[in-house]
């Protein structure tokens, strides 16, 4: 039977039963809901509607309309006529769901202080089911129920329809989730809230408990002011500052509306399972976690507040036991910490007699001493004549309740009633023989400030600046950045404390430049996404040469700057520049938010996992997330660090491989008489340089594997290492020229295989998942996940004369490697070789080391080699090699020359403040040798004009006096001079002891080109 067939059915049924009973029947449809607002819900619904939300928990509910209400007489017994009139609507209730809904509807609503007060529309006791609900019981379980009454001579499609129709509608609603926002410049400590009344009020009951009168009572204040909040921010400001609290919302049609957000709970009953919450004794928070430590401590030793406390403790479990609830042992007394302010809380749990519903128990509890006093009655009574002013719901149970009588009702604390453009604000103190009335006021002043700040109009904006911090901080923890690297400044303070307490691992770098670095090189080990985060004006600057490398290299890196507000760059101000687009081109997308404190956390949420799948690949790179804060920057006294919204990743879009690039991909190897496949720098995985070594074997083309490539962690009869060497002999060269290329990666490090590239007139194609590729002039540049398309190809296999020429050539170049390392160990390729040998993780510096690198790293070592080859520049390579370190949690040797030491030695102090363990091997040959090989610098020395030459050589070889080691022991760290010859024993006393360990190796850079003629020699 359709869903419709069995609604109608149902609804015949319950038509049928109001006939026999002469009183209407209910019927529910229950439907699956997706993630929504429930304040938005209710606020687009209009009155009469009620919210109530429990951030914390997960659990909100939006109710609007009323389909069956329950109202209660003003007596002592309406708790027991209104569980009564829940377990009769039950009887009369015909529940349907669809889709494996959760069917069971719930009734929200109120009561008041006592039976005899009350407000207009807010009457002793209200108990609603509403005409269509929206109820999160949890973020996995979401619901949209429809309710209506249904007489007898209802028609069954009709109603069936007007269900199915409200169901339909609420499925299409998608109302903006309703943010916090300022409005006005009132502030809360502006106000006035002396209260002489209160004072004596306090004074006659302190006296009357010392004469024996009461035992305790709870005398409440109201404060009225002339402003009518927004009330859609309002209760946003109350959700987001008070998490652990319940918030609430009861309008009427009228315009009034009662709200709030209470930390007490009354009753909550689940099954026979009953818990109830001992709230009293009150403490301010301190302005830091240690100050709250401290605070925390005196209240659970102040007399007057345990005093305070054992009664409400004591009362409500003997209220329990005396209506034979079986009691659990209580819990001890904890601390319970809210916005402002610290209350003492013992949690009570007692089994339930069979049959009891919440609302029993709530009859049982309410008015407990910690919203009236004992004894129960005078104090009461007590109350209602000294107050000058009517509770109405105020300290009144307000909740809700499902039809089983399962549910939880709270003491309606911290709370206001907004009428026009009046709002009545209510708080109140326990007030005990050891009260002091000036104490009591204050306390009063102290809960009131719960709701003052969050009125429309006021400007402290912590709250909301930091829930924008730590929802920023989620989303990365839930994009899978790997770690943060933090650079401490005034302006980033939320951005930096959300990060530390719950976003990624996070470290602090002192400089931006070398941070930058650091989590590109973090970045490059762990393979995943690593972040920045700095002030604003000139440190985000700073950011702008990793940010290059990043482009270029296809590194996922993260950069959150935080910013002044707009309009402080027209004013001056220091500190401040356009910070709007301020990486250009080079950032693969940018969120720039609104002023922190005006946005929507979940929305920046969303914003930041945006970002974040952009930077990750297929074409990965870095990403710009620019935040402005206002004053104040430091933490409001309580946060709710965790957001209460669900955040969910972009679906992942799967390495598919398209059958068009298989056809082309075989069809031009087939087509090809003999080809070759050259692999350039690349971060390759192991199933990746697997695929290629497979591809080559079935085709019988050469592979020429750049020393960045991974290709050269194992040996293959198709693997060339030497291809530099090889191209570069214009015989072989001539001899060996292929038909068509497959290239992969960047661009090959050597000069002579770029040029040869350059030269060949042979087809290509180029197989790019990482966008690398943009230029025209390949036959075909193919997209796809690079090991999944060359599995899928079954080229035909070319001659296995052209595969042994080039094998040939290749074992006679390795044999010229080991013959230069035994009969000149003291040049820089030698000592490189060695390094490559005896490491497991090395990063190249640029110029001269990745060459030799090129030049010298032999297959099948597993040594893995990474460095900068994006903009393939000097700049960082200490900071990305202590970021390596930090991302692999195991030493990194580097291998750098000298100006690239000097340049970064700043980034010495990173390396040692991240406690990792680094080796830094220094070719020190007197400046740049590389720029010796420049065509004008040649010819300036074959002129034999040696002014000439030596300004040329100033100006480009930057030849530096420094010892290098000295410079490096200024930064705290172990620097030794070694000799060429005894750089095996300095590299395994540098591994013996943890930390950072500079080997300067005094290098000859004549013998270094020597080196370099020996090994290229045609």
């Amino acid at each position: 039977m359709s869903d419709r067939g069995r609604l109608e059915q149902r609804v015949a049924r319950a038509a049928a039963r109001a006939g026999v009973s002469g009183r209407p029947s209910i019927v529910t449809l229950a439907a699956p809901a997706k993630e929504t607002d429930a304040l938005a819900v209710s606020l687009q619904a209009g009155p009469p509607f009620a919210y109530w939300e429990m951030p914390d928990r997960g659990f909100a509910m939006a109710a609007t309309g009323e389909a069956h209400i329950i109202g209660t007489p003003a007596d002592a017994g309406r708790f027991g006529t209104a569980s009564a009139a829940v377990r009769d609507l039950a009887s009369r209730t015909h529940q349907v769901a669809v889709d494996g809904a959760d069917r069971a509807p719930l009734l929200i609503g109120g009561f008041s202080f006592t039976p005899d007060s009350g407000w207009p529309g807010f009457p002793a006791g209200r108990l609603v089911l509403p005409d269509l609900a929206y109820i999160q019981r949890h973020p996995g379980n979401r619901v949209w129920i429809a309710a209506t009454e249904v007489q007898a001579d209802a028609h069954p499609a009709t109603v069936a329809g007007a269900l199915l129709g409200r169901i339909r509608a609420a499925r299409r609603m998608a109302p903006a989730r309703v943010t916090p926002r300022v409005t006005g410049d009132r502030r809360a400590d502006d106000m006035d809230l002396h209260d002489p009344g209160y004072l004596a009020g306090a004074a006659q009951a302190i006296r009357l408990i010392r004469e024996g009168g009461l035992t305790k009572v709870t005398l409440a204040r109201r404060v009225d002011v002339d402003h009518q909040p927004a009330l859609g921010p309002f209760l946003a400001a109350l959700r987001q500052i008070h998490g652990a609290c319940a918030v609430f919302a009861f309008a009427r049609p009228g315009g009034a509306v009662f709200c709030g957000a209470t930390p007490e709970l009354l009753a909550r009953v689940e099954g026979l399972t009953v818990e109830a919450l001992a709230l009293a004794g009150t403490a301010p928070r301190g302005s830091s976690g240690s100050e709250d430590q401290r605070l925390a401590h005196v209240l659970l030793n102040d007399p007057k507040e345990l005093e305070e406390h054992a009664h409400v403790r004591a009362e409500l479990m003997r209220r329990l036991s005396d209506r034979g609830f079986a009691l659990d042992p209580p819990e001890p007394t904890s601390i319970l910490e809210l916005p402002g302010i610290l209350h003492l809380a013992t949690r009570i749990s007692a089994v339930a007699p069979v049959g009891t519903g919440v609302l029993d128990v709530v009859g049982s509890l309410h008015p407990t001493p910690a919203v009236g006093g004992l004894p129960r009655d005078h104090a009461t009574s007590w109350i209602v004549a000294q107050e000058p002013f009517d509770r109405g719901w105020y300290a009144g149970p307000v909740g809700y309740c499902d039809l089983s009588g399962n549910g939880e009702f709270h003491a309606a604390l911290r709370s206001c009633l907004i009428d026009g453009n009046r709002t009545s604000l209510f708080a109140g103190a326990g007030v005990v023989s050891a009260s002091q009335p000036e104490e009591e006021l204050r306390e009063t002043d102290l809960k009131l400030g719960a709701l003052l700040p969050s009125l429309a109009g006021m400007t402290d904006h912590r709250w909301r600046s930091y829930a924008t911090a730590d929802a920023l901080a989620a989303a990365l923890v839930k994009g899978g950045v790997a770690g943060v690297i933090i650079s401490p400044g005034s302006r980033s303070t939320p951005l930096a404390l959300a990060v530390t307490d719950e976003g990624p691992p996070a470290r602090i770098v002192l400089d931006e430049r070398s941070a930058g670095f650091t989590a590109l090189g973090l970045a490059k080990a762990t393979g995943k996404p690593a972040a920045v985060v700095c002030t604003s004006g000139s440190a985000a600057a700073n950011y702008l040469p990793a940010v290059v490398e990043a482009d270029r290299g296809r590194v996922p890196l993260v950069v959150v700057t935080a910013d002044r507000p707009p309009g402080f760059l027209d004013r001056d101000a220091p500190q401040t520049i356009n910070q709007v687009g301020l990486y250009g081109s080079a950032v693969r997308a940018s969120a720039c938010l609104p002023v922190a404190h005006e946005c929507d956390p979940e929305w920046v949420a969303g914003e930041v996992l945006r970002v974040l799948e952009a930077a990750c690949p297929p074409d990965a790179g870095p990403v710009h997330v620019n935040v402005p804060f206002d004053k104040p920057l430091e933490p409001p006294a309580r946060r709710d660090t965790r957001p209460s919204f669900e955040m969910s990743l972009p679906e992942s879009r799967g390495e598919r491989v398209l059958g068009s690039s298989m056809e082309r991909l075989e069809g031009f190897m087939d087509r090809a008489g003999a080809g070759v496949i050259v692999v350039g720098p690349r971060a390759t995985d192991q199933t990746e340089r697997d695929a290629v070594h497979r591809l080559a074997a079935r085709c019988g083309w050469p592979i020429l594997a750049d020393g960045m490539s991974g290709l050269r962690n194992r040996d293959g009869e198709n693997l060339v290492t030497a291809g530099d060497m090889l191209v570069g002999d214009r015989a072989f060269a001539t001899r060996h020229t292929p038909d068509a290329v497959i290239r992969i990666g960047g661009l090959p490090t050597g000069t002579l295989t770029q040029n040869w590239l350059e030269g060949l007139q042979a087809p290509e194609i180029v197989l790019d998942p990482d966008f690398r590729w943009r230029a025209p002039g390949p036959e075909a540049v193919l997209r796809d996940p690079i090991a999944p398309l060359i599995d899928r190809v079954s080229p035909s296999p070319v001659d296995s004369g052209w595969t042994h020429a080039w094998r040939t050539a290749e074992l006679r170049v390795r044999e010229r490697r080991r013959y230069e390392r035994s009969h000149h160990p003291d040049t820089e390729l030698a000592i490189t070789a060695e390094v490559l040998d005896n490491e497991a993780l090395v990063w190249a510096g640029s110029s001269m080391p990745v060459r030799h690198v090129n030049a010298m790293l032999e297959p099948g070592g597993g040594v893995a080699v990474f460095g900068n080859r994006g903009a393939s520049g000097i700049d960082g390579t200490l900071a990305s090699a202590a970021g390596a370190a930090l991302g692999f949690g195991r030493r990194v040797t580097a291998v750098v020359g000298d100006l690239t030491f000097l340049h970064d030695a700043g980034s010495l102090t990173t390396a040692r403040a991240l406690g990792v363990d680094l080796s830094i091997v220094v070719l020190d040959n007197g400046g740049g040798a590389i720029f010796a090989m420049l065509p004008y610098l040649r010819s300036l020395r074959e002129s034999g004009v040696e002014d000439a030459y030596a300004q040329g050589r100033e100006l480009f070889v930057t030849p530096h006096d420094q010892d290098l080691a000295a410079v490096a022991g200024g930064f705290g760290v172990t620097a030794e001079r070694i000799e060429p010859g005894e750089i095996v024993k300095a590299l395994r006393d540098a591994r013996s002891r943890p930390g950072v360990s500079v080997l300067v190796a005094k290098t000859d850079a004549e013998a270094m080109f020597a080196a370099y003629d020996r090994l290229y020699r045609t």
